[in-house]
């Protein structure tokens, strides 16, 4: 009777344990996986700084060249542009002009995803791209609009530059979302006054800031909403 009573006991401690084991398995299973996501995301956002402050430690400290092999490799910024976009950069593209809209969007406090997925939209990164209403270059700029920035920002017009148009249509996207955020912003109409800040910017990088400010915000056009939505598809 007394051995029965034990088998028991220990058949409900064996019992016990398997529960409790099996319970950790899954709660392992689960915080790893979630580990992983925002590990991954750590991972992207600590390469993105490294290589955005890797410059300046260069220029402040003594750093191995092998390190800094791999911070000017293409394959890095491509990686921190991909992981940030979704946007595989094509091979017929020379990388110095990746480099240079990397720069400036850094420089001008343009996300990274909103640079690249428009210049994906704009030219699918060719630098001779044409439109039909004559916008050219990476970042599509009407001739006019080109003329008046180099005279405004005391550019050169001749030669022009990939670098030139690039400069440009950073410059007008920087200026474009600083107008509509402190805009939107006075107007306290938003809970989210950059993600509003930067579908006005687009829009009126896109149609032209005359048009949207005419109708009173972003404007009923099946072209200027997709072309809004994909670029700010990865936008948080």
């Amino acid at each position: 009777m007394k051995n029965e009573k034990i088998t028991k006991k220990l058949k409900w401690i064996i019992t016990i344990m398997i529960i409790l084991l099996l319970t950790t398995i899954t709660f392992s299973i689960l915080i790893t996986k979630n580990i992983k996501e925002n590990h991954k995301k750590e991972v992207v956002e600590l390469k993105s700084e490294i290589y955005n402050l890797s410059y300046k430690v260069k220029s402040e400290t003594e750093i191995s060249d092998s390190l800094f092999t791999i911070l000017e490799s293409n394959e890095y910024l491509y990686w921190i542009i991909e992981q940030e976009s979704s946007i595989k950069i094509p091979n017929h593209v020379n990388p110095k002009f990746i480099r240079y809209m990397y720069k400036e969007a850094i420089s001008k406090e343009i996300p990274i995803d909103i640079m690249f997925r428009l210049v994906k939209k704009e030219s699918s990164f060719y630098s001779n791209a044409i439109s039909y209403m004559g916008a050219y270059g990476f970042m599509q700029l009407m001739p006019r609009t080109y003329k008046w920035y180099c005279v405004r920002l005391n550019i050169d017009e001749q030669p022009y530059t990939e670098e030139k148009n690039i400069y440009i249509g950073t410059y007008m996207l920087a200026e474009l979302y600083e107008h509509w955020y402190n805009k939107i912003e006075k107007l306290n109409f938003s809970n989210n006054i950059e993600r509003e800040a930067w579908e006005h910017t687009l829009a009126s990088y896109n149609a032209g800031i005359g048009r949207v400010k005419y109708y009173g915000g972003i404007f009923n056009n099946e072209g200027v909403s997709n072309y809004i939505t994909f670029i700010t598809q990865n936008y948080q």
